[in-house]
């Protein structure tokens, strides 16, 4: 796996490029982009019921750039696979409703290093995202609960803090104009965005959970020893953190999902909030919807083990909730 793989300065600055004209051709600014969005699984349908999806490429409607295209002018090999759920474009436009001018750019589809790619490849669409001077990260996705004594299936869980895996998307040669040598991560996910999230699921009526999430590397399911040995570090961390004066996350109970993705974006998102190329420097947000017991270790027992055919029922049934939530996050 081509871990070390990057990506200079020039060849984002050539993808920017590229996304630029195509929005520019459409009438649109992308200095206006001031939200990016990763859609998960979770959200499939986001912009077809909030960005007006179903009128790409009539002038109302929303400029949609597949990431393969993308891709070949940047000089990268396309994309051989699709996900499930995943569209694999770059889609922007303004929310429904919304006449401020204010554009989002909806990462509708990504690439995962399970895939077989690097987690630097898989963050290209951030990095332009970046030299757009783009405001804010909101990062989603589908996982499996690690703790079923305090998320159920269908909860939506706001992560405060993440645990990744070593597949850095900063390894390797550092290119200064996109970020620091050695940025810092204690403040990857803001207490004000936090802060933006609770005020939302108030005024919606939605219990928001809030937690750790934690990235396996994939492509398969965990298995049942990964999860109890998660179980135990989560509450081994809420521990310390119980003993730290000034702690404002860890005040609930040990509350965590797991999946396969998002981590290796809000790294590279707060690596920009520290760049000369300044982005993401508002709010930095990381959404799980729970739609499975990871290992099938349900509260009471043993349950379904996890599949995807489960986890895309579970996703599409929030759909409509979670995509509410999300709107009204942006706007």
């Amino acid at each position: 796996m081509p871990i070390s793989e990057t990506f200079g300065l020039d060849q984002i600055e050539c993808g920017a490029e590229y996304v630029s004209k195509r929005a520019e051709d459409h009438g649109l600014n992308p200095e206006l982009v001031n939200e990016l969005l990763r859609i998960g699984s979770v959200l499939g349908g986001f912009t077809a019921q909030h960005m007006n999806g179903e009128k790409v490429g009539d002038p109302s409607g929303p400029v949609a750039i597949a990431l393969n295209e993308l891709f070949q002018e940047m000089g990268l090999p396309e994309m051989t696979e699709k996900v499930p759920g995943h569209a694999n474009r770059l889609l922007i436009g303004p929310l429904d409703g919304d006449s401020s001018g204010n554009l989002v750019m909806a990462e509708d589809g990504c690439e995962h290093p399970f895939q077989g790619v690097s987690t630097a490849r898989a963050t290209i669409p951030v990095r332009i995202a970046q030299l757009f001077g783009t405001e804010s990260w909101y990062g989603s996705n589908a996982a499996g609960i690690i703790t079923p004594g305090t998320l159920d299936e269908g909860d939506i869980m706001a992560a405060f803090d993440d645990l990744g895996q070593n597949d850095s998307p900063l390894i390797g040669p550092h290119d200064p104009a996109l970020g620091l040598r050695f940025p810092y991560m204690s403040d990857v996910y803001p207490q004000e965005t936090m802060e933006l999230f609770r005020k939302v699921a108030e005024r919606l009526g939605i219990e928001l959970k809030e937690g750790v999430y934690a990235r396996m590397m994939g492509p398969t399911y965990e298995r049942r020893a990964q999860v109890y040995a998660l179980r135990d570090l989560l509450e081994r961390i809420w521990a310390q953190a119980a003993k730290q004066p000034g702690e404002w996350a860890y005040k609930n109970e040990p509350t965590g999902t797991v999946g396969m993705s998002s981590v290796y974006e809000s790294e590279t998102a707060m690596d920009a909030s520290l760049s000369p190329n300044r982005a993401f420097h508002k709010h930095r947000g990381l959404l799980s919807l729970a739609t499975n017991y990871s290992s099938a270790l349900g509260p009471r027992g043993f349950v379904v083990p996890s599949n995807h055919d489960e986890v895309t029922r579970a996703a599409e049934a929030a759909e409509e909730r979670m995509g509410g939530f999300v709107k009204e996050v942006i706007f």
